[in-house]
């Protein structure tokens, strides 16, 4: 009997607040994962937003490759789940009913959609779908040899999560106490599966640009000026005495940021649709856990998000015959034998359906580098990750630059496709909602 197959992707997962000294979440069940499974600490996102990053995970292929551009799918290419259905496998998913979801689950056995209720507020496992995951997929028998996928919202911010976790002691920031509210679905979502016969795996689209330190900043700015809530200052001090706090307030705030690294400053500046590919948005966690995992395995080899679908083929014993893939299995670094460093490719989403990206990139083990898709002069940034793991000194040296541009010019040159982004007018207005709700633009 082939294996079951659990794929959840969590959105937003920044790699440095999910393990390492500036973890401040308290998760001991991704924790158990990772001291009982494979851990690829330095795995690395093709792009920094949802739609165009799930597609490299998905198909394999960088993002130019794969017919996906943000939110807008014109796939000509399999996807990892029609391989999966062309093995003999039942698919079945709990996503929202964004676009890209519809698109790449519309030929499942069984989707179970929920509204996505834009930057108000998001779907969110406390709010119902947890408990639909729990009860009405895994704890009912899914018919074998099953494939079950969910995207999961509970890191974005605005977020729902359970009042239990507002306590410093699960972690210093909102962002961090989410995502120790979200480690106890894992646990109840471990207690439903056959470790034995189903492969676990999880990752997430992005990273996200959040404080680094605790809401200290806020919190000071705030005792300093004097604010408090609007209504009761309005009725203290008055409109115009107001008024003039708030400047004061945006003062103090802006000198106590610029006093902070670079690494953390950008924290305050840089959106989601940014003009940077800092390790912020695109270093992710990459965990598997149970069938084909024989023992417990830190990889400190760079991986790539394109990697994971040829890996979970050769963990399954299954063979890939889609010849146009750009990634590769990752199962000789889990059996220790030796696989040469490549490349990752690098992008940035779109704040416009009918548009690319406008940052193009490249990792390695040692340097990043990236600039103008369009001008390669253009904000060019270069930095030795090893000295300089929190990316706040740009080098600027030429030999070195010369060297990653050829190798950035070799993967796009070899790319065998451009994508194809002819939209009509209505889904050009579709998919900027959608962006809109997701806080791209």
């Amino acid at each position: 009997m082939k294996p079951n197959i659990f794929l959840l992707t969590i959105d937003s997962i920044r790699a440095d607040r999910f393990s390492g000294p500036k973890k401040t979440a308290v998760t001991p069940n991704f924790d158990f994962i990772m001291e009982n499974g494979l851990f690829f600490e330095q795995n690395i996102s093709s792009c920094d937003q949802t739609g165009t990053s799930l597609a490299s995970i998905f198909t394999g292929k960088y993002p130019m490759n794969s017919g996906v551009t943000q939110f807008n799918f014109n796939f000509e290419f399999s996807t990892f789940f029609d391989h999966l259905k062309n093995l003999g496998y039942s698919l079945y998913s709990c996503v929202s009913d964004l676009s890209i979801f519809e698109k790449i689950t519309e030929n499942f056995d069984r989707n179970s959609r929920f509204i996505y209720g834009g930057t108000t507020t998001y779907p969110h496992l406390d709010n119902d779908i947890g408990d639909e995951i729990v009860n009405d997929f895994l704890n009912k028998k899914m018919n074998e040899p099953w494939m079950f996928y969910s995207h999961l919202m509970d890191l974005k911010d605005p977020t729902v999560w359970a009042k239990e976790y507002d306590d410093i002691k699960f972690g210093k920031t909102v962002y961090d106490r989410n995502l120790s509210a979200l480690d106890k679905w894992i646990g109840k979502f471990l207690e439903k599966i056959d470790l034995t016969n189903t492969l676990f795996i999880i990752t997430t689209d992005h990273g996200e640009y959040v404080l680094p330190q605790s809401n200290d900043i806020e919190k000071s700015i705030r005792k300093v000026s004097g604010i408090g809530k609007k209504s009761q200052v309005l009725g203290s001090i008055g409109k115009k005495p107001f008024a003039l706090s708030l400047k004061i307030a945006k003062k103090i705030k802006q000198n106590k940021i610029e006093n902070l690294d670079e690494s953390i400053k950008r924290n305050y500046y840089l959106s989601r649709a940014s003009t940077e590919l800092y390790d912020d948005l695109i270093r992710v966690p990459l965990l598997f856990i149970g069938h084909g995992i024989k023992e417990p395995k830190k990889i400190l080899k760079q991986t790539r998000h394109i990697d994971i679908f040829p890996t979970i083929f050769e963990l399954i014993e299954e063979k890939v015959s889609d010849s146009s893939i750009d990634g590769r299995s990752n199962v000789p670094l889990i059996k220790d034998q030796k696989m040469d460093d490549l490349p990752v490719y690098i992008e940035t989403g779109s704040k416009s359906p009918r548009e690319i990206g406008k940052v193009v990139g490249i990792r390695t083990s040692n340097y990043k580098y990236f600039r103008s898709r369009d001008n390669p002069k253009d904000g060019v940034n270069l930095y030795d990750l090893k000295n300089d793991p929190n990316e706040e000194n740009n080098i600027q040296d030429e030999i070195l630059i010369k060297k990653m541009e050829d190798m950035l010019l070799e993967i796009i040159n070899k790319s065998e496709s451009s994508v194809k982004n002819e939209i009509t007018d209505d889904e050009a207005q579709k998919l900027e909602e959608e962006l809109r709700k997701m806080g791209y633009i």
